[in-house]
């Protein structure tokens, strides 16, 4: 009587697509995803707002005005993460066996966990340098993406110790769910804090376009049956003859700022930070022109 051979064990799953599987379904969370669209939004448009010289709220924002507006620039962020995501599956191939089958004895498993030890400290130093680096020489490109790399490479260099600890089998197994808890939290605190700095910089880039070229928005033109006492340096007031008429007064000199929220938001041709913001309604009884000049 033969026996059979028993079936080999199933092959384990390497440590980098445990990890990173975790981590995917950490941030691809609809509820971790919305809120971070949500702030994305609101975050760019206060720093907008505040550089132009109204308060956040007044522009009337939505939900979905936030999640609508921050689809394209948040999926920059998104797309980094899926890319080091691919870099490190493709890492993890080598090292996970040479680590299972060498040990520490080999040179480049003990360089590879040596870095990863530390890398909680080296990525954040190396980012810092480079921003340092950048503003000497004044590389605005530099600077910015130090500016927003900075909370990310903090993020990504925990990720990269806690990597570590799991190559070497040496986190208590009793320890694992707070571990991961802790480095989840902190995870997502630094993705909101790159998002935030991201953000900083489309809103004060969006704020430099309405400032510096406030003569290139629309021109507009409202008319009103009524008087409007739109009083700006640089506003005209018209009154329009004719009793049956529907509208009885015409203001020009006027350029849309924004248009949010059901509210036109308009300034003068000779509007600056800080000056006179006129805010109409769409329901109101009015009707506009709007001009290229």
């Amino acid at each position: 009587m033969t026996q059979e051979a028993p079936e080999p064990p199933p092959e384990r799953e390497g440590v980098g697509p445990g990890v990173l599987r975790w981590l995917a379904g950490l941030i691809a969370n609809v509820t971790v995803l919305t809120a971070l669209l949500v702030y994305f939004g609101w975050q760019r448009n206060y720093v907008m707002a505040d550089r132009v010289g109204i308060e956040e709220s007044v522009l009337g924002q939505s939900v979905r005005d936030y999640l609508l507006r921050s689809v394209r620039p948040a999926l920059v962020l998104l797309l980094l993460v899926a890319v080091c995501g691919l870099v490190w599956l493709q890492v993890d191939r080598v090292l996970a066996p040479r680590v299972r089958d060498r040990g520490t004895r080999d040179r480049l498993v003990r360089r590879a966990l040596g870095f990863l030890s530390v890398s909680w400290l080296a990525l954040p130093l190396a980012v810092y340098a480079l921003g340092f680096t950048a503003r000497a020489l004044a590389l605005d490109g530099g600077r910015e993406f130090a500016y927003v790399a900075w909370p990310l490479s903090i993020g990504a260099g925990l990720l990269l110790t806690f990597y570590g600890t799991q190559l070497r089998g040496t986190s208590p197994a009793d320890k694992e769910p707070l571990l991961r808890a802790f480095v989840a939290v902190a995870v997502v605190v630094m993705l909101f804090w790159g998002t935030s700095n991201y953000a900083t910089l489309q809103g004060n880039a969006l704020a430099d376009k309405l400032i510096t070229g406030i003569h290139r928005q629309n021109e507009v033109t409202v008319y009103s049956p009524k008087r409007l006492f739109l009083a700006a340096p640089g506003v005209t007031e018209t009154e329009l003859p004719g009793k049956n008429a529907a509208y009885g007064y015409r203001y020009g000199g006027l350029r849309l700022l924004a248009h949010a929220g059901g509210h036109y938001f308009l300034v003068s041709d000779s509007w600056a930070p800080g000056g006179a913001v006129m805010v109409l309604s769409e329901k109101d009884n009015l009707r506009l022109e709007f001009s290229r000049t």
